[in-house]
């Protein structure tokens, strides 16, 4: 069975937990709120090999989602 391993980066004005996961080799991943600036998570996806496929934002407050446009920049065909 493939392990799922998570990651867990406090990032943003008001230090929100945002969550990179993905399963066991695989280089595909899901950002859930992304919380801050875009540049922490890109610089840990970097570290991690990891290329996002879907962000998850589990609800409507600024500080679970300011980061959306900066990945979405980066990655134009990652989905919502």
């Amino acid at each position: 069975m493939a392990e799922i391993n998570i990651e867990t980066l406090t990032i943003g004005p008001i230090q929100t937990n945002c969550y990179i996961i993905w399963v066991e080799n695989n280089d595909t991943c899901w950002i859930i709120d992304p919380g801050g600036l875009a540049k922490s998570i890109l610089r840990k996806l970097d570290q991690l090999n990891l290329v996002p496929e879907k962000i998850i934002i589990t609800h409507g407050h600024w500080d679970h989602f300011i980061g959306n446009r900066g990945l979405k920049n980066t990655f134009p065909t990652l989905k919502y």
